[in-house]
C-alpha cells in the first residue's frame, strides 16, 4: 500500500479537527437554543390560560395573580358566577404591547370581547446561559358584576359587605384624620377613620357600618373620590341637653355678624380665655349691607358629637335675612360648626369652624 502524502493527511486533520469543531458548536448551540425555548414565556402564557381559563378556575387565577387577594366570597361562588356568564363562548388570548422589556402582558378574549388580562415577568429563577423564566405576576377579571370597593369608616365601628362582617385584615390605612382632629382640646381625640378595600365582589354592593354600641349608621358612596363613606354615631342625649343653648349662640352669633347684636351678647357663650374671642372681636363688619329688617329662619342644631366628658362639637345652620324698603333682601346661609368645652358648670364655645 502506497503511503499517504503528507499533504492528504494535513487535509484530512484539519478536516477532522474542522468537523469535530462543527460538531461541538451544534452542540453548543442546540444546548443555548434548547435553553432559551425551555424559558420562552409563550409556554407560561399557555398554562396561565389554559390552567385557570379554560377550566374557568378564576377564583384561582386572582389568589395567583395577586397575594394580598382576600374575597369575601366562596371560590365557587366567584367561578360559578362567571362560568354562567361566559360559558361557552369561544376563548383565547393574545399578547399586548408592554413598556417593560422585563414583563409580557397577555389579554384573555371571549368572542372577540377581552374578559381578562394577566402579566407575565421575569423571575428570579435561570436556565443555563443566563435565561430567565417567566412567572405569573398580576392580572385582573374585567367581569361587568366584578367590582372592587373602598370605605372609609370610623374607627372602632363594624363595616359589613352584603351581610358580611368585614374583618381587619382588609383594613389597607389607619389612623385618618377627621378635620375634627385640628380643633379638639387634648387630651381628648377627634375622629379617625379606617380604610377597608375589598377585591372581588361578584354581587351588587350592600355596605352597612354599625358603631361601637352596635347602632346601624348612614353610609353613603362619595361619587367624586369613588369611596364609601361611614357617618359618625352622633349624641342624641347630648342633643336633647344642649340644642337650645347652642341655637341662642347661633342666633347671638348670627346677629353680632350682621350688625344687629353686641359682642357682650355673644360673649355669653364664648371663652374669652381662648383665641376665638380676639378672632370675632376682631372681625371687620364694614361689608354689612344697610338694612332696617333682621330676620332669622331654618335654625337647626345636630351633629352633636361627644369626644370626651369635657369636649363635644356641634353643627348649626340658619338664614339670617337683612331687608330695608325699596331694596332686595339680602339673604346670608350660616353653617357652622361650634367646639366647646366645659369651663366651671357649664359649656362655653373656643372655636367656631365654617363647615364645607
Amino acid at each position: 500500500m502506497r503511503k499517504m502524502k503528507t499533504h492528504t493527511k494535513v487535509i484530512l486533520s484539519v478536516f477532522s479537527a474542522l468537523l469535530v469543531l462543527l460538531i461541538l458548536a451544534s452542540a453548543v448551540l442546540w444546548s443555548v437554543l434548547s435553553a432559551y425555548e425551555a424559558t420562552r414565556s409563550k409556554y407560561v402564557a399557555e398554562e396561565v390560560f389554559e390552567r385557570y381559563f379554560v377550566n374557568y378556575d378564576f377564583a384561582g387565577f386572582l389568589k395567583a395573580a395577586d397575594p394580598d387577594y382576600r374575597p369575601l366570597e366562596t371560590d365557587e361562588n366567584i367561578n360559578s358566577i362567571i362560568k354562567n356568564y361566559y360559558e361557552g363562548r369561544k376563548l383565547g388570548f393574545l399578547r399586548l404591547d408592554s413598556e417593560d422589556d422585563t414583563e409580557e402582558k397577555y389579554a384573555v378574549i371571549a368572542d372577540s370581547r377581552q374578559i381578562a388580562y394577566f402579566i407575565l415577568k421575569q423571575s428570579g429563577k435561570t436556565a443555563r446561559y443566563g435565561f430567565k423564566y417567566y412567572e405569573l405576576s398580576g392580572g385582573e377579571v374585567q367581569f361587568p358584576q366584578y367590582k372592587k370597593v373602598t370605605a372609609l369608616v370610623p374607627a372602632g365601628y363594624t363595616l359589613r359587605l352584603n351581610g358580611n362582617t368585614v374583618d381587619r385584615s382588609f383594613v389597607t390605612e389607619s389612623g385618618i384624620r377627621h378635620k375634627s382632629c385640628d380643633y379638639v382640646l387634648e387630651p381628648a381625640m377627634g375622629i379617625t377613620y379606617e380604610k377597608y378595600s375589598v377585591m372581588g365582589i361578584f354581587e351588587e354592593t350592600v355596605l352597612t357600618a354599625f358603631s361601637a354600641d352596635g347602632s346601624e349608621v348612614a353610609v353613603d358612596f362619595d361619587i367624586v373620590e369613588g369611596i364609601y363613606k361611614a357617618s359618625v354615631k352622633y349624641d342624641d342625649v347630648l342633643m336633647g341637653q344642649y340644642k337650645d343653648r347652642c341655637l341662642s349662640a347661633a342666633r347671638a352669633y348670627a346677629k353680632y355678624m350682621t350688625n344687629d347684636g353686641t359682642l357682650e351678647e355673644l360673649a355669653e357663650y364664648l371663652d374669652k380665655n381662648k383665641p376665638i374671642y380676639k378672632k370675632i372681636k376682631g372681625v371687620d363688619l364694614n361689608w354689612i349691607p344697610v338694612h332696617t329688617g333682621h330676620k332669622i329662619t331654618n335654625e337647626q342644631a345636630s351633629e352633636f358629637y361627644r369626644y370626651s366628658d369635657e369636649v363635644f362639637s356641634c353643627r348649626v345652620n340658619l338664614t339670617v335675612t337683612l331687608s330695608r324698603p325699596d331694596y332686595s333682601d339680602h339673604k346670608e346661609n350660616i353653617d357652622v360648626i361650634f367646639y366647646l368645652h366645659r369651663s366651671g358648670d357649664q359649656y362655653l364655645i373656643y372655636d367656631i369652624v365654617t363647615n364645607s
